[in-house]
């Protein structure tokens, strides 16, 4: 695997991870003294993200010609 598809990798991962990290830290910023301040900067930070993300998808596709599916969640047998 070269260099350019591992870091692409990386961030196809990371991403997504990042962008839940901040929707999760949305919910605790109700007790801050000015919670509209980090609530624009992490609605932004997930704009931006997502927009990485959508770039890194794109050239997934169109260079190494990945097909991406949505998958649901699985569930435990028990």
């Amino acid at each position: 695997m070269n260099k350019e598809l591992k870091q692409l990798a990386v961030n196809f991962i990371a991403m997504p991870l990042a962008i839940a990290v901040f929707k999760h830290d949305q919910q605790y910023f109700d007790g801050f003294h000015d919670p509209d301040f980090y609530l624009d900067f992490t609605d932004e930070a997930i704009r931006l993200i997502g927009i990485d993300l959508a770039a890194t998808k794109k050239q997934l596709y169109s260079r190494y010609h990945f097909i991406f599916y949505k998958t649901t969640h699985l569930t435990s047998l028990e």
